[in-house]
Formats: structure tokens, sequence, C-alpha cells
């Protein structure tokens, strides 16, 4: 491919620069005597200059020129490494839904960032990878990394709320503040002023900020591994929500005796059946906690009439669930014999 040498002087300069970054596909060759003078005949296959040429033309005589700096060269490409329990917790954790056959086909041509851990790293190589150019069998992969990202997220941000709590908890400790009064009178609760802060940055109402304080307080504590579960990218977010949900109302030795035995299979299972499992193993141990509270219950049972207005009157009965159970299909059947109508008396002729 040729280009014939009819441009100014500048353009010459360009021409010979994008034909030597071109390693010599381009040859710079005077116009044939057919041609007329000062025309450029361009090249029937265009080639794209690299991005920097113009750059580079800009500033080629001056010694003092400024340096250009892309967004790839302000990236921090020394990243901390994975501390040694990060690094356990990943290998305990890894690929918990994946069985030996399955591992063993993508370990022979899976991409690398289909085996790392969730982290800057992963995220890094997501970042530039193209799902357009992915075979189905790879979306399902890069879908499942995206996941386990999602997370690792997840687990930074209960962690950075709880330990945010606790400072301030701590904070107020030392320092504790004059009562303050709100504009209705009451009391300003601080706990609630620390999810106001938090609730301000994420655009979140107080209430629903409690509520995920509560959660990750929960998950730093006595469900711990839960979390590193969630860290790791083995559960999602949901599923570490529900074990937190069912564990909350347990002593921390019976949550963490639930949260060991669903941990087991919570990777593999659906939120139904996670939802089920945990049903299950917190009735085991509230149990006898149940069964106090049922004796309790049948001490306080009542029956007593309540009066209403204009001539009427209701029954109150408290009692056990088979009991008020009986009471309702007799009270039931009385009402469908009194809407029966009354036979008309026979007569007879004599």
């Amino acid at each position: 491919m040729t280009i014939h040498s009819a441009c100014a002087p500048d353009e010459q300069m360009l021409a010979g620069s994008f034909a030597r970054r071109a390693g010599g596909r381009f040859t710079l060759v005077p116009p044939p005597d057919s041609r007329p003078a000062g025309t450029f005949f361009p090249p029937s296959e265009p080639y794209q200059p690299p991005d920097d040429v113009y750059d580079n033309l800009l500033y080629a005589d001056d010694p003092e020129a400024p340096t250009v700096f892309s967004e790839e060269d302000v990236y921090d490409d020394d990243l901390p490494p994975m501390s040694a329990v990060d690094q356990l917790e990943w290998e305990l954790w890894a690929s918990a839904d994946q069985d030996e056959a399955e591992l063993f086909m993508l370990r022979q041509s899976a991409p690398a960032w289909v085996f790392l851990p969730p982290g800057g790293d992963l995220a890094a190589a997501l970042e530039e990878t193209r799902p357009q150019c992915l075979s189905p069998m790879a979306l399902i992969e890069y879908i499942k990394a995206t996941s386990r990202l999602a997370s690792w997220a997840e687990a930074m941000k209960a962690g950075a709320m709880a330990t945010f709590f606790r400072q301030r908890k701590a904070q107020e400790a030392e320092t504790p503040r004059p009562e303050v009064i709100d504009s209705s009178g009451r009391p300003v609760d601080p706990e609630r002023s620390w999810a106001a802060e938090i609730g301000a940055a994420l655009h979140l109402s107080t209430n629903t900020v409690a509520q995920h304080i509560e959660t990750a307080l929960h998950l730093t504590g006595p469900v711990a591994a839960t979390l590193t579960a969630l860290r790791t990218g083995a559960i999602s977010w949901s599923k570490a929500l529900a074990i937190s949900e069912a564990t909350r109302g347990l002593s921390d030795e019976d949550a963490k005796s639930v949260e060991t035995h669903v941990l087991r299979r919570a990777a593999s299972q659906t939120n139904a059946n996670l939802r089920r499992s945990l049903r299950t193993q917190v009735a085991k141990h509230q149990a006898s906690a149940e069964a106090d509270g049922h004796r309790n219950a049948v001490r306080e049972r009542t029956c007593k009439i309540v009066p209403l207005p204009n001539g009427m009157a209701g029954l109150w009965i408290v009692h056990t669930a088979d009991q008020i159970q009986q009471m309702w299909v007799a009270i039931q059947a009385s009402s469908d014999l009194a809407k029966r109508p009354t036979p008309a008396p026979t007569t007879t002729s004599p």
C-alpha cells in the first residue's frame, strides 16, 4: 500500500509518523506523472493512527513539554496483598457450589478470574472483560463472579456500619453529652442520630438504616461465620439476612449452633429452602422456651362479657387453640341451627 506524497510539510511529517508506527506498511513515493501535483491520494484501506501520535508531534521538539497522564497512569497498582486469614477463608469457601467434574473442566479452559477471590483483583479483571465477547458458559461464570463481588461489597459495608456504631458508642461513653430535647419535647436518642448520619450519606430513612445497623451488629457478633461466608462470596446478602433475622431472638450459643448447621448447605440452597432449614433448627432450640411460654399463657386464659353500645354485648374468650376451635365449631353449629325456619304446624281434618 502506498501514499503519494503530495501533502503540505506538516502533512508529510504526520504521514511519515504513520508509516513508521505501522512498521513499514506505508511508503512515501512521489506522485506519478499522470497525476496533478499537490493532490493527496488516500490509501484504499484507511489506517487508524495511534492515539498518542498527535501528542508526540505536538511536543516533539519541546524539552519542557508537559507530561500527559492517562487514566491508567493514575491507577494504584500496589494493592495490599491478601492476608493469611482471608486466604484461608477463601480456600475453605471457594467452589462450595461446584462438584469435582465441573472444577476440572473449568481449570482446563476457564479464564483466570473464574478462580479469583472477591476483592480488588477480581474487580479489576472483570472490568477488563467484555460480556459481549464471552460464550454462554463463560457468561454463567461471569455472572457468578459478579455475584461474589457483590456479596463481598455487602460484607464490607456491614462491617463498616457495625464499626461506625461501636465507635460512636465508645465516644459517647468517654465524653457523655448533656441530654438534648427535640422540637416535640422528647429527648433525642443518640443511636437514631448515628443512624441518621449514615442515612444522610446513603439517602435512606433513619428507620431503614437502624435495621441495617442491627443486622450488621448481629453479623459481626454471634453469627460472624455468616459474615465470613458472605465476604468470600459463598452466600448472597439475602441469605445472610435470612440467617441473621432467624437467629436474632436466640441466645448467642443457640444462634451459633443454628448457624453452624445451616451454613453447611446454605451455598447450594435456594432462599426458600434455607428459610425452611432455619425454621426447623430454630424450633428445635426454642422448644423448651415455647413450652414454658405455653404453660404461662394457659394460666392467663379467661372468659368475660364485653358490653357494647346500642344494647349489644360481646363474649371475649382466651384459651388454647384447640379449645377455641372446638368452641367455634359448636357456636357455628348453633348458629346454623337457629337460622333454620320453624316448620309450620300441620293440621289434620276430622
